[in-house]
């Protein structure tokens, strides 16, 4: 079995799409906060590296000098953004998981993700 890598260490480093395709750069890691698992990558990307998508942990593999998804462009694309210096609420979090087809449960705090 594959161990999972410690993707904070990956922080800056190139994303690809599931196909190879380059997405942008790994920004940041949101972890659930009951477990303290990775689940989203939060993905920089555009032309001057202002969006920020959420991408699932889930399928990633580690390259040499980037990490490929196992989503596609166009669904990282396509995914919730947060904006530059925010953080997401409980219904944001809720519609990431929604995109991706997961089941989303609040936490009696209200919040699933935290970033570490």
């Amino acid at each position: 079995m594959t161990e999972m890598p410690d993707f904070r260490e990956w922080q800056g480093q190139e994303v690809r799409a599931s196909d190879g395709e380059r997405i942008g750069t790994l920004e940041e890691v949101y972890f659930d906060s009951e477990t303290d698992t990775p689940v989203f990558l939060l993905v920089k990307s555009g032309m001057l590296g202002r969006r920020l998508s959420f991408a699932p942990v889930k399928g990633v593999r580690p390259g040499r000098t980037y990490l490929q998804l196992a989503s596609s462009h166009d669904d990282v694309r396509r995914a919730p953004t947060l904006e530059a210096g925010t953080d997401i609420n409980a219904e944001e979090e809720a519609k990431i998981y929604q995109h991706y087809g997961f089941d989303y449960a609040a936490t009696d705090s209200g919040r699933r993700l935290v970033r570490r």
